[in-house]
Parts: C-alpha cells; structure tokens; sequence
C-alpha cells in the first residue's frame, strides 16, 4: 500500500468497512455520534451477560479468564429481560466447550472475557474487545459475540467474527505456530424475533476447518487493507450496512438513492391515488431517511462552527428561555398562586387566566401575544443552528 500511516480498524465494524472501505475515511473526519438509548440498554446487558458468563465458568472449571474477571455489573440496574438473555448465553457458551472441548486443561486450553484482540500488520491494524474466545491447543478456537437486539444476526461468514478469529489465529501462529484444527464462531442472541433460531434459543454456531479459515480470512484482510489506507478516493459503495454507518448523512454514495426517492415523494404527491402501497411505503421511509439525515448533518455542523470553522449560511444562536418558569411554579397557591404571580410579571389580571383554567405557566402564557412575553426572556447555554438570513 502506498502511505505508512494507516488507520486502526474496529472488528464491531467488520460488516461495514468490507462493504465499503471508503467509509473509514469519512468517519474519521466527523464529530462522535452520541450514544442512544438503545446502545446504553445494551452495553448494560453485555455487562451482565460476561459477568453471568465469567462466574459460570469459574464455578464450573476452577480457572478464571486470561484477563481476570470482569467488573461486577451494578445489579440494581438490571431487567428481568437482561439476567434471562445473560443466563442464556452463559449457558450456550459452556454447552459449546463441554461438546468441543470435553474438560479444560490449563496446560493447552483458555478462554477470555470481554478481552482485548489485535492484529498488525505493514497493511493490516485491527483493534477491539471480543466477547468471548476459548482455545485448546489441538481442538479447537471458539469466538462467540453477544447479541442483546432482537433482529436476527447470521452467522456464517459473520465479518465481525471472522475479524476476532483471524486476530486470535494471528497469535496462535506466532506463538505455536500453527492453527487449531476447529474454527468455530457463534452468536447467542436470546431475544431474537425469529423462534427457532438454531439449536436453542437464539444460539447459532458456524464451523471451519483450518484451511477454510485461512481462506476467508484472507480475503477479509484484503477488504481491510483498503479500509485502513482509505482516502477521499478510496470505493464507497451504499447498502443495509449504511443504517448503522456514522458517515450516512454525509456521504454521497449513502444518500444518493434516498436524495432520488425524496425528490420521487415530494414530486408525486399529487399522484399518491395511483401509486402501489409499496411506492407509499418507500417514499415514506425515504422521507423518514432525509429527516435523520438532516439532524444528523446539524449535529456535525454545530460541530464543526464551535470549534470555530464556517458553515456558510449558518450560524449558532443561543435560544431565549423564560425567567419567570422557576417562581411561577413554586408559587403557592396552585394555579391561582401561579397566575397572579404570571399576571404580576406581565401587567395582565390573574382573573383571565383562571377564568381559562389552565393548568401550567406555559399554557397561560400561551393566551398573552408574543410581545407580552418579549421582556420577560433571558440567554441560556442551550443554542439552536439557524440560517443566518432567517429571524
């Protein structure tokens, strides 16, 4: 490859940066995504998934991962959903080592927790922290991953668990200089929508032999190689992997086909008597695309105008909150403290806004013309993107 300085790829990321190896470029360039509600729900789960996994293995084998247990999760935070889902995993992964494995023996087995993984090569940096790896010198490498979301994950040929596999075997080599016969990767994903999932609940294993591995996984250090000497020239190709693609709203290659069905929508909604369900349904999520693309591209512009850069057209501006919010409310009284104390503020008679019987200071004021309201305003650190030309 042509520089020396590459990027260092995530294995989690393995799906997307096959598919397009130019994405590495542009994400590098943008401000971090915050986290979702749904991400946070299930880095807890993931918590006590390996520490339900970690305490299973200890009490039934004696021998504690390579890197030590994992930190004990916060129980108090834990669904009934999350222990269930963490018991089965705990109990698929011990049924796959009991069948694979037989017993351990500490002098040619191990396993790992929640572990961190690598590879380094001239072409190749891989980093990330694998969920849960076993090894038996003349058996078997197993890497399974935790899956807490309920849309079925396959496995075969799973990119992200070719990318921890092919990190360990790059190990085994250089210290034994050989393979294990077995590869086996596994995804145990217990609250999968699909009920008969594989050979238990949500559990789905997938087998090589050394020669197949080798193979595959040479084939997904080429896609990486081009991932990880990306530039701004660098293939960028849209598909399913661009929902989860930090680059989506910037990237022209993964708005491209929601640009033209948006234009479709909007240019054809005279004509929506004439149009098949499927067209409605397309359009619609089309529109529903453009409108996280937009946040998304506020997101990065505030960004980028805070750190002092210019976004021509726009600018930040702080939004004006109400000073009176606080008082009104602890008013004593009610609503009929409330409002004399909102009518005091304003010059108006409390009797019109009880007469109404509103509820809230917003909802009274809600009755006053904006100019009632206009000396009543003070700055606050919450600031809102705005078009420079606009009010």
């Amino acid at each position: 490859m042509g520089s020396t300085k590459i990027y260092s790829l995530s294995p989690s990321a393995a799906a997307r940066w096959c598919a397009c190896p130019g994405s590495e470029h542009i994400i590098r360039q943008l401000p971090r995504l915050p986290s979702t509600p749904a991400a946070e729900e299930g880095t807890l789960a993931h918590k006590f998934a390996a520490w339900t996994l970690a305490c299973t293995l200890r009490d039934m084998t004696d021998i504690e991962p390579v890197h030590g247990m994992p930190e004990e999760p916060e129980h108090a935070l834990a669904t009934e959903d999350m222990l269930n889902a963490a018991q089965t995993y705990a109990d698929a992964i011990f049924a796959k080592i009991c069948e694979v494995f037989g017993a351990f023996d500490p002098r040619n087995s191990s396993y790992d927790i929640e572990a961190p993984c690598e590879l380094n090569t001239p072409d190749v940096c891989l980093h990330g922290r694998l969920d849960f790896a076993a090894y038996y010198r003349d058996k078997a490498l197993i890497v399974a991953d935790f899956k807490y979301g309920g849309t079925p994950v396959p496995v075969k040929d799973n990119p992200q668990l070719l990318a921890y596999a092919a990190c360990l075997a790059d190990d085994c080599i250089r210290k034994i200089g050989q393979l294990p016969p077995r590869i086996i990767i596994g995804i145990v994903q217990p609250r999968s929508e699909i009920a008969d999932f594989g050979d238990c609940d949500g559990v789905m294993w997938y087998e090589y032999d050394s020669g197949a591995f080798v193979e595959k996984t040479r084939e997904l250090k080429s896609h990486a190689a081009k991932a990880c000497h990306a530039d701004d020239k660098t293939e960028r190709a849209p598909g399913d992997h661009c929902k989860y693609c930090p680059a989506r709203s910037v990237c022209r290659a993964a708005i491209g086909e929601r640009l033209l069905l948006a234009g479709i929508a909007a240019g054809e909604a005279q004509m929506q008597e004439d149009a098949t369900n499927e067209q409605i349904g397309a359009w619609l999520t089309a529109l529903r695309d453009m409108d996280t693309v937009r946040e998304d591209l506020v997101r990065i512009a505030k960004a980028r105008i805070e750190k002092g850069e210019t976004v021509p057209g726009w600018r930040t501006q702080a939004r004006r909150g109400r000073i009176w919010a606080q008082d009104i409310r602890e008013a004593d009284g009610g609503v009929e403290g409330q409002a004399r104390v909102l009518a005091e503020r304003l010059g108006a008679t409390p009797e019109d806004f009880i007469a109404q019987s509103l509820k809230s200071p917003a909802q009274m004021a809600k009755t006053l013309p904006k100019e009632a309201l206009a000396g009543v305003t003070e700055e606050t650190a919450t600031t809102a993107l705005v078009s420079a030309g606009g009010k």
